[in-house]
């Protein structure tokens, strides 16, 4: 059995747990207000619609320059908060499991039942709750760059190496970035599990 991650990595009970507060109390406040850009209105419709806009721009290109057909598959989501984006994904996949620190958060996503989605909580430096290669893609979006211990996050990328299947792909957004120029080369955010 593995160490738990606070243990493994240095994290501290402390840490994880004021992470936890933070976004529980966010969640109880007013979720959408955290959660949404600046630019959109705080209202549900507006909210919601936001999360279609940046899943039709992040995700739908990327799958379809990865040649990645998300029909019966299974989606796994870093940090879902309420399920903004959540509905989108779970109508293109066969099963779309959202992960998140605050058990608010995923009550209120909950709440919302939306058909072949499940909310799970998990620890904030791990993805515990899930079996090895379960999923076809794990997707993050807005979400790392809140998370101020490096360690928990590569932590993540080993955890989401673990649960993804053989051709598996892991897409993710930080502090802002997609891709990072390196002179003539572009190196996107997002990898395949692919062995060859």
């Amino acid at each position: 059995m593995n160490p738990a991650p606070d243990e493994a990595h240095g994290l501290g009970r402390r840490w994880l747990e004021a992470i936890r507060r933070d976004w529980d109390a966010r969640a109880r406040e007013d979720p959408r207000a955290y959660i949404n850009w600046p630019d959109v209105p705080n209202e549900e419709g507006a909210f919601f619609e936001s999360g279609g806009v940046d899943y039709s721009r992040f995700v739908s290109p990327f799958l379809g320059r990865m040649k990645f057909d998300p029909r019966g598959k299974v989606a796994v989501e870093i940090g879902c908060g309420i399920g903004r984006i959540a509905r989108y994904m779970a109508a293109e996949f066969e099963q779309y499991i959202g992960v998140d620190v605050s058990p608010e958060m995923i009550s209120k996503a909950s709440a919302y039942h939306l058909p072949r989605a499940k909310f799970l909580v998990v620890s904030g430096g791990d993805l515990a709750p899930l079996a090895d290669a379960c999923a076809d893609f794990v997707f993050s979006f807005a979400v790392f760059q809140h998370v101020p211990d490096k360690d928990a996050i590569f932590n993540y990328f080993a955890e989401t190496a673990r649960v993804l299947r053989p051709g598996g792909l892991f897409r993710l957004q930080m502090k802002g970035l997609w891709a990072l120029r390196l002179g003539s080369l572009a190196v996107e955010a997002g990898f395949s599990t692919a062995h060859g």
